[in-house]
């Protein structure tokens, strides 16, 4: 670097980096989260009522009203029932009184597939707050180096990755420094970024979870990158290319302690993050939430301090967790077992306003009929149900909210023994059982 380039990256960082640095606490002391408001959102889809938690004017809800021909209807759906195999476990509770109107070995713990997302996301909104942003910063070392510095979003886009690059460059170019080598730092997560119950029949619907990523670890939309944080490594440094800089080469390693912020990105709030893990169904960001939640907790960005603390989040919140045990966090795994009655008192926490801070959980699940993996399921029922489906070969899951004429009901359906071959048939099954428990709410 030239003789007084220090003088003149201090300049620079002002003209570059003042936008963000100001007004966000990373500018000074570079940390895991930030709370900085975010832009406000779109129009919200059209969603279930969310009673706030002051009280209000419901209307008692008798305990025994329905009691009895839902607790009928879930003893012949679980006689009946072929394709969902000899175990089903059931819970229905009103979300308005709390009262627990039908049950089946609800306390069992089971194989749950995708609906176990729901942890990982209640544990994180808990935790973190629906508000909260996570960095990608760009720091320099005042001489040849760059790091790219993540804290979780693996869900970066090309475009804020450019956006990056220009800035970063901008404050380069003033300092007269046209190349540099850089690195990528993904740090916050760490250990293995494979859970070892997942086989290679998994790896098409799983990336490596690591500390930054672009696209949930798919950075051109549709293969899955081998190394998803050298892969944002790549885009960002042919981004520098076009602006102007040159980059002597790329590779892993950690920020220095005395280097200076060059730009800063904020990623979408952990209530947007949740949204699209459970509409979408998304492994991969259902991962990094369980381990971001680690971190919020102290704890290391590593698969066993992940699941570890959604299970102690949780658990401080005041659920019982039974025989719970997470062998992953989105479900992949067939060890990965959950009672219906820990799902259902997550979702009527959510749906009733017990638990304000879960509320964005229940906009964030599928619409039946209409968006997320239930679009094309429920036809019958339009609207009136958000629900987190689950589904693996032997088993399938719904658990989510029922909407009847005024009335929610949380529920919790896992069948974990269906045979192999026969899932199709086992979801019209569950979900024909969804249209009479529809039908029985009115």
């Amino acid at each position: 670097m030239k003789k007084g380039t220090s003088f003149l990256l201090a300049g620079a960082l002002v003209l570059s980096v003042g936008g963000y640095g100001v007004a966000d606490a990373y500018d000074v002391v570079p940390g895991f989260l930030t709370l900085t408001p975010p832009p406000a959102d779109p129009v919200a889809y059209p969603a279930l009522s969310v009673p706030a938690p002051a009280a209000s004017a419901t209307p008692e809800v008798k305990a025994d009203a329905k009691a009895g021909d839902l607790q009928s209807a879930v003893d012949t759906f679980a006689a009946n029932s072929r394709a969902l195999g000899s175990r089903v476990a059931v819970m229905i509770r009103d979300v308005s009184s709390g009262t627990v109107l039908a049950q089946r070995d609800a306390d069992t713990a089971y194989t749950t597939a995708s609906s176990v997302k729901i942890l990982p996301a209640a544990a994180a909104l808990l935790a973190l707050g629906e508000s909260a942003t996570l960095p990608t910063r760009v720091m320099f070392n005042g001489m040849d180096t760059l790091t790219l510095v993540g804290s979780g979003n693996m869900r970066l886009t090309a475009d804020d990755l450019a956006k990056l690059a220009t800035d970063a460059a901008a404050g380069l170019h003033f300092a007269d420094v046209n190349s540099v080598a850089l690195r990528v730092d993904d740090s916050v997560f760490t250990g293995p970024t494979w859970a070892p119950g997942w086989g290679d029949l998994d790896r098409p619907w799983i990336q490596p979870v690591m500390g930054l990523g672009v696209n949930s670890g798919k950075s051109d939309g549709s293969r899955a990158d081998g190394d998803p944080a050298l892969a944002a490594g790549g885009i960002f440094a042919a981004r520098l290319k076009d602006a102007g800089i040159t980059v002597t080469g790329t590779s892993r390693g950690k920020v220095g302690a005395d280097d200076v912020l060059m730009a800063s990105h904020e990623s979408e709030t952990v209530q947007r993050l949740v949204s699209h893990t459970l509409k979408g169904s998304d492994n991969t960001t259902s991962e990094a939430t369980a381990r971001l939640v680690a971190r919020s907790r102290g704890e290391e960005g590593t698969f066993d301090a992940g699941r570890a603390a959604v299970l102690a989040q949780l658990a401080d919140a005041g659920f019982e967790l039974g025989d719970t045990s997470l062998a992953d966090s989105c479900g992949l795994s067939s060890g990965t077992k959950v009672s219906a009655r820990l799902l259902t008192d997550i979702v009527a926490a959510a749906a009733s306003g017990k638990k304000p801070e879960l509320a964005p959980l229940i906009a964030s699940m599928p619409v039946s009929h209409l968006d997320g993996t239930l679009r094309t399921r429920l036809a019958d029922s339009p609207g009136l149900v958000r629900a987190k489906t689950g589904t693996l070969v032997t088993a399938i899951s719904l658990s989510g909210v029922l909407e009847s004429e005024g009335r929610q009901f949380a529920f919790s359906i896992l069948a974990p023994e269906v045979q192999e071959g026969n899932f199709q048939q086992a979801r019209k099954e569950l979900d024909a059982f969804i249209a009479t428990l529809a039908r029985l709410g009115t």
